[in-house]
């Protein structure tokens, strides 16, 4: 049911919301499906509440190009969580991830 109902719908969403975001890497994919299924698409719109500040950065990045800066916008996001717990740590494991899909990716040759 996950595999095959969630997760593409949640992969169309993040595609909506954010510009760009089939040039990512896979891993990178994972990584931003993972951030957005847990705090949903709307913060990547929202430059008004605090809350959303480090989401809306990761859109104006998407829109840039500039994927370099997400895995520091996707830290930064643990200033909303306790130290050492659960969702504190999923960033860190998401920006990882987002990390290592741009080290690992094949450039692309024009």
């Amino acid at each position: 049911e996950f595999k095959t109902r969630e997760v593409p719908k949640w992969l169309s969403r993040c595609a909506a919301a954010l510009p760009n975001f089939n040039a990512l890497p896979g891993l990178c994919q994972g990584a931003i499906f993972s951030l957005a299924y847990n705090r949903g698409v709307g913060g990547f719109g929202d430059n008004i509440h605090p809350r959303e500040r480090e989401m809306y950065a990761i859109k104006q990045a998407m829109i840039a190009k500039n994927f370099a800066a997400i895995p520091a916008l996707i830290l930064a996001m643990q200033r909303l969580w306790p130290q050492g717990g659960d969702l504190w740590k999923r960033r860190a494991h998401e920006a990882a991830l987002f990390q290592k899909g741009l080290n690992t990716a094949t450039p692309v040759v024009a």
